[in-house]
């Protein structure tokens, strides 16, 4: 007689108990994950009321609670106490508010620096970066005196200078009223400071850096980031240069007044960005003083040059600023700190089509006349408006740059290889960085550190 084998007993699981058990892995997951912020780790939106928030916090402490995960308690811990953590800092109004502050400032920074096509995110992975890390461990009036470079971006009137920072910085700063025309340089200081988040904005004497006076008032204004539109800061600046021209016929280049906008924020690099007046054919006056202050720039060894020239013409070799750079400029060769960028492309392609414009990227030398250390067409015409253009931040117009400049790489094949784009310009200023550093820097740094170490040896042989 054959006796059936006996089969062992293989646990039903309902398929709704195992919904609900991925569900509750899922959730775990998110308490869990180190990164999820205190509104993350309990499952409710940043607007939630007060009382969504305790209900939300009642449910899950009661889910998780260690006692009901015998078989997994220390994991039942873990997240029980990352439930706890996260209502404490939500259930008091106060430090509720102070919470939500520190993200939005978060925010901000990493959503202007930290992303793709940012220069924080850029310079921070190059030789800039370490740089910058060093000086950090230096002692503090060492570090003063070592200068860092700035980038100055040079050119015609509306070439495109504005727009072409707005998109290195990340950040719609610049003024843009209609009409408005800046006859004085503006300097955009970014420090990278780990707690703070803060603009301040002056017009300083450049004679001494002391800021100016108007009626009687310094002219500097100073606020936390958090929650300031740029429109508001557009404004300031406009206001600002209002009061300036209104002691002249409001016409003259003004070269000893600078705006400056100081940024303070944690995903920043310590790192100047200058925009100088446009260079005009006329008037006469107003273009000589406008070459005047130009060349003051170019003069500084400190300074790296961002050439900027309306890509959408014929002939690139005619331009001014080239001409000066070649005059004025510190740099031996005189385009050895020096990239071209020229805007419009868009228009020039559309003009003349993709085979003209890798023609024109092939041979650098010959469109220029020079040699710099790139020639980077870029599409930036559009002008930002509360940091978007046409409904798009500023990062999304970096994206779909790119992808304009990828789909012309895939019709015409003398584009591949060739610097495209902003996200170009970054990777040539970081190119840019390593060399000046590596020749102007470290050897500063290096006569200071000398100097330093004789002073202190001397110091301590007078004690004895």
């Amino acid at each position: 007689m054959l006796i059936a084998a006996s089969r062992p007993s293989i646990p039903h699981v309902h398929p709704v108990s195992a919904c609900i058990m991925a569900d509750r892995e899922r959730e775990a997951a998110r308490i869990l994950n180190p990164a999820a912020t205190a509104y993350e780790v309990l499952g409710v939106p940043p607007n939630a009321t007060h009382e969504q928030i305790a209900a939300q916090h009642r449910e899950l402490r009661v889910r998780w609670h260690p006692d009901k995960h015998r078989n997994s308690h220390e994991r039942a811990t873990q997240i029980f106490q990352k439930i706890e953590q996260a209502w404490d800092t939500l259930q008091d109004p106060s430090r509720r508010a102070k919470y939500d502050q520190e993200l939005r400032r978060q925010a901000v920074s990493q959503d202007a620096f930290a992303g793709e096509g940012s220069i924080g995110a850029t310079l921070r992975s190059g030789a800039y970066g370490r740089i910058l890390k060093a000086m950090e461990e230096l002692p503090r009036g060492l570090a003063d005196d070592l200068l860092l470079p700035q980038i100055v971006v040079v050119g015609s009137e509306s070439a495109g200078k504005s727009s072409l920072m707005e998109r290195i910085a990340m950040q719609a700063f610049f003024p843009r009223a209609e009409g408005f025309c800046t006859r004085m340089a503006i300097r955009l200081k970014m420090m990278h400071r780990p707690h703070e988040s803060r603009v301040m904005i002056r017009c300083l004497r450049t004679s001494n850096g002391q800021v100016a006076m108007f009626n009687g008032m310094p002219a500097e204004q100073r606020f936390e980031v958090d929650g300031v539109q740029h429109t508001v800061i557009q404004r300031i600046i406009e206001r600002f240069i209002a009061q300036v021209h209104g002691q002249d016929d409001g016409r003259s280049v003004l070269t000893d007044i600078e705006i400056e906008i100081e940024f303070r924020a944690c995903n920043v690099p310590t790192l100047t960005l200058v925009d100088l007046p446009g260079i005009v054919s006329m008037p006469a006056d107003v273009r000589q003083q406008t070459l005047e202050l130009t060349r003051r720039y170019l003069r500084d060894p400190n300074t790296l040059v961002l050439c900027v020239i309306n890509g959408n013409e014929a002939a690139l070799r005619g331009s001014r600023a080239l001409e000066e750079i070649s005059e004025h400029a510190v740099a031996r060769p005189a385009f050895s700190k020096t990239i071209v960028v020229t805007t419009r492309t868009d228009l020039w392609v559309q003009s003349n089509g993709l085979v003209s414009l890798a023609r024109r990227l092939a041979d650098p030398k010959n469109e220029v006349g020079c040699e710099p250390v790139a020639l980077i067409p870029v599409i930036n015409r559009e002008a930002p408006k509360e940091n978007q253009v046409d409904g798009y931040s500023l990062p999304d117009l970096v994206k779909k740059e790119r992808a304009k400049f990828e789909e012309w790489q895939a019709k015409e094949p003398g584009l591949r290889g060739k610097p495209l784009g902003i996200l170009s310009v970054l990777d040539a200023l970081n190119d840019l960085f390593e060399t000046h550093m590596s020749e102007v820097w470290v050897p500063q740094a290096k006569r200071k550190l000398i100097e330093l170490r004789a002073a202190t040896k001397k110091q301590l042989g007078d004690f004895g």
